[in-house]
């Protein structure tokens, strides 16, 4: 007789409320599997549900997977960072490449010929190479005279290097090509069908096999003394030395850096905090204005700009050309009235130059032993008041020098009425080419070069 076991009954229907039914706080039992009589005699009886398992708590050190948002997933860099200044030089590459290469297209092509060809046609031609190539011939047409002026001075050494590089270059270029010859046709083939394989088949496996064992132990021994006699002094030698800095750093700059600091760093954030709160600001007050004015604005400036072109470019005309003139009545006025009066500067300068001689020193004569009465020279006819007051002193001296006697320069003659006014009328009918050659003579190398 086969007697079955009493399962537990399921517990009866609660309310969902918290406040009517304790939570229970251990677990229960896991009840027995039924034996397969039991399930096929009884059936009147109910199966227990099963209870839920207990879930594990998450590592410590795990992470819980990151959920993003469509935007995010589409947003996000499709390379690592480490790519994106290769990102920047393709980039670079493609909006310098219509420049060159991308031609004006006439027939349908790709959207990206198209657009690069658009680029090229309604950006960098009305905008970025009219200023380029002004540029370029502004600069060429102001260095033009330089550069002349140098190759006629660098004419007479470049002759000979010229000359020196017409007669070797023959030779040079005949070296150049049985040099290149003998390497492509003899020494390549040489290595690689006869050296490289022999190298290879021959000289490496023995190497490896006899000499690489026997040199290992030296290698080892001589890393050995390497590190005690080298590494280790001077890294000791380092260390005292970075020692020493930084206590020389910690005497006498931490001090000051110490002051400094707090008020660097409180004007780096006063100065931080207005820059930002400016940008914060201009970006929510004045650049929607400046937007709108400017959307506003651009067609009356484009239609401006169309019906007043002509008039601007015949104005800068008119002005280049007002300047040209002014500057040539200036160049006039300038040898009418100042170059009269640098004249007569550099005349009285040479004048001064010229009056200025050099005196000769007396030759020695024989005097006597004694100064005599007969000796003594006269004086002259001219005699300073300072002179007639004090007594002159009589020095007996043994071979004593005789100075010459003062030579009082005669005064220039007084001139005439009639010769001040003729003064200046001589001097204003020089020449052009008299003016010229005075100032030239008397000017230095480099105020020549500039006249």
């Amino acid at each position: 007789m086969v007697v079955n076991r009493k399962q537990p009954a399921a517990p009866a229907l609660a309310s969902r409320s918290s406040s009517s039914q304790p939570i229970p706080t251990k677990k229960q039992p896991k009840p027995p599997p039924p034996s397969s009589t039991s399930n096929a005699n009884s059936t009147n009886t109910r199966k227990a549900a099963p209870l839920p398992a207990k879930q594990k708590p998450p590592a410590p050190n795990q992470q819980k997977p990151v959920v993003q948002t469509p935007a995010e997933v589409f947003l996000r860099p499709a390379l690592p960072p480490l790519t994106r200044p290769f990102h920047r030089l393709f980039l670079l590459h493609m909006s310098t490449n219509p420049i060159f290469n991308s031609p004006p297209l006439y027939t349908p092509e790709p959207a990206l010929c198209t657009s690069l060809s658009n680029y090229r046609t309604y950006f960098l031609e009305p905008y970025v190479l009219p200023p380029l190539k002004h540029t370029l011939t502004f600069t060429q047409t102001v260095s033009e005279p330089y550069v002349a002026s140098a190759q006629t001075h660098l004419e007479p050494y470049l002759a000979p290097v010229q000359r020196v590089i017409t007669t070797t270059k023959p030779y040079v270029v005949r070296t150049y090509t049985t040099a290149r010859d003998l390497w492509q046709k003899k020494l390549v083939p040489l290595y690689t069908d006869t050296l490289k394989p022999y190298y290879e088949s021959a000289v490496v496996p023995r190497y490896v096999r006899y000499v690489q064992p026997r040199l290992e132990p030296l290698q080892k021994k001589a890393s050995a003394y390497f590190a005690h006699y080298v590494s280790k002094p001077v890294s000791k030698q380092y260390a005292t030395l970075n020692l020493k800095g930084h206590e020389l750093y910690v005497r006498h700059v931490l001090p000051y850096v110490r002051v400094v600091q707090p008020h660097a760093r409180r004007i780096v954030e006063t100065t931080s905090t207005y820059v930002v709160g400016l940008y914060q600001a201009y970006n929510e007050h004045v650049h929607p204005i400046v937007k709108d004015a400017w959307v506003a604005a651009r067609p009356l400036l484009c239609t401006a700009w169309k019906h007043s072109k002509a008039f601007a470019i015949q104005a800068t005309d008119i002005g280049g050309a007002l300047i040209k003139r002014g500057l040539t009545e200036l160049g006039v006025a300038r040898r009418a009235y100042v170059d009269p009066h640098v004249s007569k500067i550099w005349d009285k300068v040479a004048e001064g130059n010229a009056s200025v001689e050099t005196k000769e020193a007396p030759a020695v004569e024989d005097l006597p032993d004694i100064q005599t009465a007969e000796s003594i020279p006269e004086p002259t006819h001219v005699v300073s008041a300072e002179s007639s007051s004090r007594p002159a002193p009589v020095q007996i001296t043994v071979e004593s020098k005789q100075e010459p006697p003062a030579v009082v320069e005669p005064e220039p003659p007084v001139p005439t009425p009639e010769e001040i006014v003729e003064a200046p009328t001589k001097n204003v009918k020089r020449t052009k080419a008299g003016l010229e050659r005075s100032h030239l003579r008397r000017a230095p190398r480099t105020l020549r070069l500039l006249l």
